[in-house]
């Protein structure tokens, strides 16, 4: 977790005004799929992908993510044990398949953000957040990203309390923009 907090007072991801959204990952960090290949994937979620990891065995390391918005932490997990198939999960994370996670509520637009297959987690849940700040590092675990060529990516949902999840155009969109 110390490369978080290096990354945090580097400067490297400057902060974003009150109330802004702030980068997920630092562009030089991140590869957006295009609007076309959306299609073959996720309908509510969008997999912001890693352009560099480091590999110990089968588990990734990968950058710093941040929070969008600011918030409360509601869960958060970094506790995942298990491999590529659902016979070799044994315990741990947000769910088998999620991996270690970290969901950010933020009250004033009551909006869920949910950050998933993160290597470790550097908040705990009750913690105030501002939008910018480093919930951990990258990863991939959980079932789904430890398959083989499956990892390198941040899983990202967003939902409105009100409305629902957010479409995988709707969360490339505002990815874009900040």
């Amino acid at each position: 977790l110390e490369a978080v907090w290096r990354y945090s007072a580097s400067g490297a991801a400057p902060a974003p005004a009150q109330g802004d959204p702030a980068p997920v990952l630092a562009r030089a960090d991140r590869w957006i799929p295009g609007r076309s290949a959306l299609k073959y994937s996720h309908q509510y979620a969008l997999d912001v992908f890693f352009t560099a990891v480091k590999r110990h065995g089968a588990a990734e390391t990968g950058p710093t993510i941040c929070s969008i918005s600011s918030g409360i932490v509601v869960s958060a997990s970094d506790d995942w044990d298990g491999g590529d198939k659902p016979s070799l999960y044994r315990s741990g994370g947000l769910s088998p398949n999620a991996g270690n996670g970290v969901i950010v509520y933020d009250p004033q637009r009551r909006r869920y953000y949910v950050y998933l297959h993160l290597r470790s987690v550097a908040v705990r849940v009750g913690q105030k957040i501002a939008a910018g700040q480093p919930l951990g590092l990258g990863g991939n675990t959980g079932v789904n990203a430890r398959k083989k060529n499956h990892g390198t990516h941040l899983h990202l949902e967003i939902h409105d309390a009100d409305d629902g999840a957010w479409s995988s155009y709707r969360i490339r969109d505002l990815l874009l923009s900040i």
